[in-house]
């Protein structure tokens, strides 16, 4: 048989389950508060630290994956554009018409017809493939023909470019190079043009100015940023020689030389045969991210960098978001701590506060009209209905004696009928309210109403106030008066004309005789 007391283990082992860790008896001591505190902070920093080092280094490798992305794309569409004006050179200089006119020209320069067919030839080439000229030049570099007739003769320069190609059979890239000749920088792609026997016969030398598509092509940053640029670097003897305009500096193209022993420079890493990601210093001498890449088949390398400062900034933003999330966590713990340790003290006043709400949902919820009232009479609470019965707004009602909202009068008298709130005081019990009771509303409209009040009493049985319930029965009262006043006046018509009157229900055989 199971013993009704508690053993000595079972009393020990409830204390200790009082006591647990973050239980409300653990946290009423204060020492106790202090040592949950610490371990809360303490996990909350640990745990914001690591989070931003996480976040810190996913967002450092979406950067790295956003430059190596764009280097890859930018040196894939640099070779798609040389392999394009490749293919736009041979296209012309493979034509057996175009290459015999040019021998036939050679031949007999005097055909001017020749002469004009070989001039449209070259502006539709440059009108198609958009070059800045296409001239036509011997083996020895001399000028033939030029698109612009204001070409009278080439510069020293180009004519050196020309006179010492390594392969004279082949489509060759002179690189971008200065022309003092013309202050600025060319690009020239020099295609021969052969006869039937493949002997080259002259050279039509495409021009493309650099600052029409291929600078501009290389400065575009696809992604939003304020230090971001792309750099187009080829070695030169022992330095960097950078090839385009800068985004931070002007004037660099073809003039900006940094020696190789910068060995902290991205663009000496890569002319240096390393690729991807590396971190070092610009031209600037600010601290970069970069990818490296070389462009196939040219002396140029591709580097994409951005400022670690602009990342750092994005980085530091998040840190200090996440900062102020964890400072608002450990705050609102800590007071969640002091609230629980002052729990007992709080709970009475908190059971009484959700008791009175739930009182305060079910008076407000109840159809009827119901006014709460203290023991000295004054109202405490009014729902819409009474509101609406009375005319008055709980908010001026309240603290009001009740007789003075609930101005309640006998309607055949029309005396004042007493109060239910002594009523109720007196007897203790609950209390029906008088038949024919009107009340008057602040407006002076008149309602007939009906129901009871009752005492409120505590927990120890006392009497703490009344509450009045009741009805609307206006419409009610009205209909049962004129059903009686119509009886009256047919038991009247009845009794006045002496007939007699029976009704017969045969459902329930039951008789009704009138008394004639």
């Amino acid at each position: 048989m199971k013993t009704l007391k508690k053993t000595k283990e079972e009393i020990n082992y409830e204390s200790r389950k009082e006591t647990t860790f973050f239980s409300p008896k653990f946290l009423t001591k204060k020492h106790h508060i202090f040592i949950v505190s610490a371990i809360i902070i303490a996990i909350l920093s640990i745990g914001g630290y690591f989070y931003y080092n996480y976040s810190a280094k996913q967002m450092r490798t979406e950067k790295e994956n956003d430059l190596q992305g764009i280097t890859t794309l930018k040196s894939n569409q640099l070779v798609q554009w040389q392999k394009e004006r490749i293919a736009d050179a041979k296209m012309i200089t493979d034509s057996r018409f175009f290459a015999n006119g040019i021998e036939e020209w050679l031949n007999n320069r005097d055909i001017k017809q020749l002469n004009t067919d070989i001039l449209e030839q070259l502006q539709s080439a440059i009108t198609n493939y958009d070059y800045e000229d296409i001239f036509l030049v011997s083996v020895q570099g001399e000028l033939f023909l030029s698109s612009k007739p204001n070409l009278k003769e080439i510069d020293d320069v180009t004519k050196a470019k020309i006179t010492h190609i390594t392969n004279k059979n082949d489509l060759t890239f002179t690189d971008l190079y200065f022309c003092p000749g013309h202050n600025t920088i060319h690009y020239d792609i020099i295609a021969p043009v052969k006869n039937n026997e493949s002997t080259v016969i002259a050279y039509l030398v495409f021009r493309i100015n650099p600052y029409k598509f291929l600078y501009p092509f290389i400065q575009t940053w696809p992604l939003p940023s304020e230090s971001a640029e792309m750099l187009l670097v080829r070695k030169d003897v022992d330095s960097v020689l950078f090839l385009n305009e800068l985004r931070h500096q002007k004037n660099t193209a073809l003039q900006l030389r940094i020696p190789l022993t910068r060995k902290d420079l991205p663009a000496t890493q890569a002319i240096l045969g390393k690729t991807g990601i590396f971190d070092g210093k610009d031209y600037r001498g600010i601290e970069v991210i970069a990818c490296l890449a070389h462009v196939p088949n040219t002396d140029w390398f591709l580097v994409s960098k951005v400022d670690k400062s602009e990342i750092f900034t994005e980085i530091n933003s998040r840190g200090i978001i996440v900062s102020i999330i964890i400072i608002l966590l450990i705050l609102s713990l800590t007071i969640g701590i002091v609230w629980i340790y002052h729990f007992r003290q709080k709970n009475i006043y908190k059971n009484l506060w959700q008791t009175q709400e739930e009182y305060r949902t079910i008076l407000y919820s109840i159809g009827d009209a119901v006014i709460t009232a203290d023991i000295s009479g004054r109202i405490t609470n009014m729902n819409k209905v009474a509101e609406s019965l009375t005319g008055w707004k709980e908010a001026k009602a309240i603290g009001k004696k009740l007789i003075n909202v609930f101005n309640i009068i006998n309607e055949e008298t029309r005396a004042i009928a007493e109060d239910p709130v002594t009523k109720v005081l007196k007897s203790g019990h609950i209390v029906g309210l008088a038949n024919h009771t009107v009340l008057i509303s602040k407006n002076g409209t008149e309602h007939q109403i009906a129901d009871s009040a009752a005492p409120i009493r505590n927990e120890n049985g006392e009497i703490k106030g009344v509450v009045l319930v009741f009805s609307n029965v206006t419409d009610k009262y009205a209909a049962q008066k004129q059903l009686k006043e119509s009886e009256e006046r047919f038991n009247l018509a009845m009794q006045a004309s002496n007939d007699g009157l029976f009704d017969w229900n045969l459902e329930t055989n039951e008789i009704y005789y009138s008394p004639g």
